[in-house]
């Protein structure tokens, strides 16, 4: 949990099962905007913003429950890190405005630009990221993009919509848009098919590879891959 802190931009607590006090962190530096256990939730990590001569400065932190200093902090220019999540071998996908980075808990780090595209929808699943990219504000066009563990871009697609939600799951990719839903093969980008989302739709998120939820705005239904 992070919650605010006197004299401090954040705090990050940690608790057992048993509500009782794991772990404890005061970030003076940072204030926090994303935070992920890993599977035993003996370790987490989290990202954060501030501030350096008049520009955006991100930061992921590193955390070791029997530990009580951060592990590891790795610093980030021009760029607004929006969410991390802790993949099964120990890295983290950290996802920002301006670029995602696949960082690793020593400080290395590959990072992917999204080379001035606008970010419009993105989903992490499995150590892998599937990305929704805009060329520019407000266009009536979308690119999809996977990028894998290692940092490098493995499936795209284009769409002649813009996209407002992603989903993963196993090897398919679905995108909402233009009132419907697009699905896609992860492992070669061939397009499955489409179904359709309703306009209230807002959100989707894939239950399995054939049938996806749908958020609209009384309801949650359920399409699938024709």
């Amino acid at each position: 949990l992070v919650t605010e802190d006197r004299g401090y931009r954040a705090k990050l607590t940690g608790y057992f099962p048993d509500h009782t006090e794991q772990y404890s962190y005061e970030f003076a530096d940072y204030y926090i905007t994303d935070i992920s256990l890993n599977r035993d939730g003996s370790r987490a990590a989290a990202c954060g913003i501030s501030a350096q001569n008049g520009a955006v400065v991100s930061a992921v932190y590193f955390f070791d429950f029997n530990n009580p200093a951060a592990e590891t902090v790795v610093t980030f220019d021009s760029t607004t890190l929006l969410d991390v999540e802790y993949c099964e071998n120990g890295s983290v996908i950290a996802v920002g405005d301006t670029m995602l980075s696949v960082v690793s808990s020593d400080g290395e780090h590959t990072d992917y630009s999204f080379q001035g595209q606008r970010i419009s929808a993105y989903a992490v699943d499995n150590g892998r990221v599937l990305l929704a990219l805009m060329p520019y504000e407000n266009s009536i066009s979308s690119r999809l993009v996977i990028v894998g563990e290692n940092g490098q871009e493995t499936m795209s697609a284009e769409l002649a919509y813009p996209v407002s939600s992603v989903s993963l799951y196993g090897d398919t990719a679905a995108a909402l848009a233009n009132s419907q839903i697009y699905f896609y093969t992860v492992s070669t980008g061939t397009v499955l098919g489409e179904a359709d989302s309703g306009s209230d739709a807002r959100a989707i998120a894939l239950m399995d590879e054939q049938n996806a939820y749908v958020l609209g705005v009384s309801e949650i239904r359920r399409a699938a891959v024709p």
